[in-house]
């Protein structure tokens, strides 16, 4: 909007000019100082003020001369429920620091998740944040979603599922259960479903959430030490019909259900 016209004193009704010591206009062009100028919800005029020009008639300032004004954010991938959890202090590597994080998760009742939610969505009010991509774990789907919709966020609060070996017939099931109570609950902010990620979920829990027509979301990056700590060489080069097939080598993954084979395990690289 850097090349809007100025303003004539007819064209916008009830007008409000938001005056900043520094405005972006979302598409890279940048003012010091600028002027925003709304109408309802619509943006009708953004730049320097010598290109928006001065709206005419029953026009509302607003002072934001020691601001900085820009579009809001989107917050695409985070963890409601965790914001809460205490500060893992110090730790010496990512095992220890994700064990202090999984520990403090599983210890908390619905209810502390439901404060954790509600402190986060606040969180992202108080940043700038209007749309959102949570990843709502254990007791936290239906938190989320009644939280975001309130506090007015759009985006989705995806339900993250684990499913390996022996659990994937529970997976499925919480899978459709889930999808059958959080109907009604999204006012606006959709619900979708994340597989946590290649290695934690096969090949049917992945069919099944795009089955569901929701919105999908998974882990298809990770850290090499992330991947070591569940014993899978994800990273690894593999022919494409070996990946989510549900087979995994011996190691932690077995907190996740999942089976095991006799196949070598490489390294992680990086490519």
């Amino acid at each position: 909007m850097s090349n809007t016209p100025k303003i004539q004193d007819d064209s916008v009704a009830a007008p409000v000019a938001v005056r900043a010591a520094w405005l972006a206009d979302g598409r890279g062009a940048c003012f010091a100082p600028g002027v925003l100028v709304l109408r309802g919800h619509t943006v009708v005029a953004a730049g320097s003020p010598e290109s928006v020009g001065v709206p005419g008639g029953a026009v509302t300032w607003v002072d934001a001369s020691d601001s900085a004004v820009m579009p809001a954010l989107v917050n695409a991938h985070t963890h409601l429920d965790l914001t809460l959890v205490p500060r893992i202090p110090e730790p010496e590597h990512f095992f220890q620091w994700l064990g202090g994080v999984r520990s403090a998760r599983l210890s908390m009742t619905a209810d502390d998740v439901r404060q954790s939610v509600l402190a986060g969505v606040q969180r992202l009010d108080a940043g700038g944040v209007a749309a959102v991509g949570d990843i709502a774990g254990t007791h936290a789907l239906l938190a989320s979603l009644a939280a975001c919709a309130d506090m007015g966020l759009e985006g989705c609060v995806f339900e993250e599922v684990f499913g390996m070996g022996p659990r994937v017939a529970a997976c499925l099931a919480a899978m459709e259960a889930m999808t059958l109570e959080a109907a009604g609950h999204a006012r606006g902010i959709r619900r979708g479903v994340q597989p946590h990620a290649p290695y934690s979920s096969d090949r049917r829990v992945f069919e099944a959430a795009l089955r569901s027509g929701a919105p999908v979301s998974t882990h298809l990056a990770e850290s090499v030490d992330k991947l070591r700590s569940v014993g899978r060489d994800f990273l690894c080069r593999r022919p494409p019909s070996d990946r989510l097939d549900g087979r995994t080598a011996p190691g932690r993954g077995s907190r996740f259900g999942r089976t095991t084979d006799a196949r070598p395990v490489r390294p992680p690289q990086r490519y």
